[in-house]
């Protein structure tokens, strides 16, 4: 069994390494709208190297990370890899080995499948925020003038959500005017007014 947990150590570690350059290689920081109460939002760059193969399911289905070939990369790489450090150690006799090398095998196949998914839907949770906030309608508390920053509140999924804001045109906007958000640009949003930004 030795050379077994040797070579599933060797195969399960190599691959984790390839991905792990190759990730680094062949993907772009992709920068998320994070949009929090009370700030405006903050871009956090979040990166998937898994290319879709954690078994993405609708929020209706059931997940089995047995589908992913994240989950059996660190499964192989975890058994083989604990397989080899009590064998050279002789804690325990081999059928112990075996099972506790299984086992320790799966968990880590299954947390490692696990996050990636928790951190996949997060990304794209934040990704669909920043969206929701182009051509939401909003209200001016602080007002915007000669190019300095006021603020405004809008409501998105039913949160209400004060912005630091900047006016399109650059001119003045007064306390209490309505206006549509047409941007973000880094943790501030562009706002119009909804006449300038139509065109009427």
């Amino acid at each position: 069994m030795f050379a077994a947990y040797i070579v599933a150590a060797i195969v399960g570690g190599g691959l984790i390494l390839f991905a792990a350059f190759a990730g680094l290689g062949s993907h772009a920081d992709v920068s998320h709208g994070d949009i929090g109460h009370e700030a405006g939002p903050q871009h956090l760059e979040a990166q998937d190297s898994d290319h879709g193969s954690d078994g993405d399911q609708g929020a209706g289905a059931v997940w089995l990370p047995f589908f992913s070939i994240r989950f059996w990369t660190y499964t192989i790489a975890t058994f083989g890899l604990v397989g080899s450090i009590l064998t050279l150690t002789r804690v325990c006799p081999e059928p112990l080995t075996l099972v506790i090398s299984v086992c320790s095998g799966v968990f880590m196949g299954v947390l490692a499948a696990f996050i990636v998914r928790i951190l996949g839907l997060a990304a794209r949770t934040s990704e669909a925020a920043e969206t929701d906030f182009m051509g939401a309608m909003a209200k001016v508390t602080v007002a915007i003038r000669d190019g300095l920053p006021g603020k405004v509140r809008t409501t998105v999924r039913g949160d209400i959500i004060d912005l630091v804001a900047l006016s399109d045109s650059g001119g003045t906007i007064e306390q209490g005017q309505e206006v549509m958000i047409v941007g973000i640009e880094g943790d501030k949003a562009r706002v119009a007014l909804q006449s300038e930004y139509l065109g009427e």
